[in-house]
């Protein structure tokens, strides 16, 4: 199921998160997608010239909350500007364009020669928490060289490696050569939790950049739970 396309089909979201830091993702995907957003002010954290009544609306408490739903109910062309501007703004602000090129401009340029090259960065994470999401979308990037398949085990001093060897680890990339300009990026969950692969990446990297994408721990756990589930590895019970 697409989460964008459940987002499409509701005309409001009401967001009363009230504790919490950082960016609050459900917000930005149901802004993205063109849905108006009712919450109190956590829930707009993190987005960059959001404006209350321009890209959605600020309850304080739950009186507030009705009295939004109710004006946004009674207001649809109203709101349906702000459905619009609230899509432009995280557009203009969560660009897959601007963050490759943020992460583009903290990285150097080095070899041509992918087994001389040295590993731009790593894409690192805890399980369930988009890394593989993040694999393709950086592998289909024309300036970047991810290896062929993500290979959670392959990683810089894992078991894999340490019997296979440096020849191996480059033969995941599909070319042997490479643009100047272009970067080498490797990905795996694994190098979050093994201390012996951070000796490693410093035989491969000598200034390493690293994308960390983490989850709120208990969203994670029950995405966790019915990957499991999936799977067939756990029965389903009720948690």
């Amino acid at each position: 199921e697409n989460i964008s396309d459940v987002y499409k089909d509701e005309y409001i979201l009401i967001a009363p998160i009230f504790k919490g830091y950082g960016l609050i993702n459900k917000v930005i995907e149901a802004m993205a997608s063109g849905t108006l957003v009712i919450g109190d002010r956590t829930a707009f954290n993190g987005i960059d010239g959001f404006e209350d009544g321009i890209h959605g609306l600020i309850a304080k408490n739950e009186k507030e909350f009705i009295e939004k739903i109710e004006f946004a109910l009674s207001h649809p062309t109203f709101c349906k500007g702000m459905r619009q501007k609230a899509r432009q703004l995280i557009g203009n602000n969560f660009s897959w364009e601007k963050n490759i090129d943020m992460l583009f401009k903290s990285i150097s340029w080095t070899k041509i020669m992918v087994n001389d090259k040295e590993i731009d960065f790593f894409l690192i994470g805890a399980q369930k928490c988009a890394t593989s999401f993040l694999y393709y979308i950086l592998k289909d990037h024309p300036q970047i060289i991810m290896p062929n398949k993500k290979n959670e085990s392959g990683y810089l001093g894992g078991e894999i490696y340490n019997t296979k060897g440096r020849e191996w680890f480059y033969s995941r990339y599909q070319s042997k050569s490479m643009h100047s300009k272009l970067i080498l990026g490797d990905a795996s969950v694994d190098y979050l939790y093994d201390p012996k692969s951070i000796e490693e990446i410093k035989n491969f990297s000598s200034n390493p950049k690293f994308i960390i994408s983490l989850r709120n721990p208990i969203d994670r756990f029950v995405s966790g739970y019915y990957w499991f589930v999936r799977r067939k590895f756990i029965p389903n019970t009720n948690i």
